[in-house]
């Protein structure tokens, strides 16, 4: 995330008395201070989970991966974890068959 300052400039005319008879004019640049709020959020992607052809016939253990991308703004604390999910056992997360 890119921080810009903004930068305020105005002028200020003032003329001067009649006794002068001339005009006076100035010019004065100066900062001002700006503040933002800027709501911390993130957006998660993730690819398939493909397990390719699988043989209903026999009950092998078949592995497949997939990729979970989150990106936050800066200083936005997350977390990710999975749960075990509904048909573990012994700690591993598994497909059921209906």
């Amino acid at each position: 995330m890119n921080c810009k300052r903004l930068t305020y400039s105005f002028g200020v005319a003032v003329c001067g008395s009649a006794m002068l008879g001339t005009p006076l004019s100035a010019q004065n640049n100066s900062t001002l201070g700006a503040t933002a709020q800027v709501d911390g959020s993130c957006t998660i992607a993730a690819n398939d989970l493909n397990f390719n052809i699988l043989d209903t016939q026999t009950v092998t253990q078949v592995d497949a991966s997939a990729t979970v991308t989150v990106e936050c703004t800066t200083f936005t604390v997350f977390e990710v974890s999975m749960g075990p999910g509904y048909h573990e056992n012994l700690g591993q997360r598994r497909m059921s068959n209906g």
